[in-house]
């Protein structure tokens, strides 16, 4: 699992019309080297609807087992789909 923070992109500029209500939030991404589409898990300590901020401390790994663990490993920052939408970006510190 990494270490990361999620900046969710406004309603207005095409993001979510409300921030995720739980703890546990299963997007896509698509790294720039790899063009498939590959699902993920982000585990947040407080629901970022309940924080209400535009920026969601969070830890993110595959849903899957069979996924390519090392362009996980050497991302900085992976953008964030819901369907065709993307609704934010993860920026990695760990």
């Amino acid at each position: 699992m990494k270490k990361a923070k999620l900046y969710w992109i406004s309603e207005t500029n095409g993001g979510r019309k409300k921030l995720p209500d739980t703890k546990v939030y299963y997007p896509t991404t698509i790294f720039c080297n790899d063009k498939n589409m590959w699902s993920l898990v982000i585990e947040f300590d407080e629901s970022p609807f309940l924080l209400n901020n535009m920026v969601s401390e969070c830890k993110v790994h595959f849903l899957v087992d069979h996924a390519p663990k090392h362009l996980l490993d050497t991302a900085r920052e992976i953008p964030i789909y819901e369907g065709p939408n993307k609704v934010g970006q993860i920026k990695f510190y760990d």
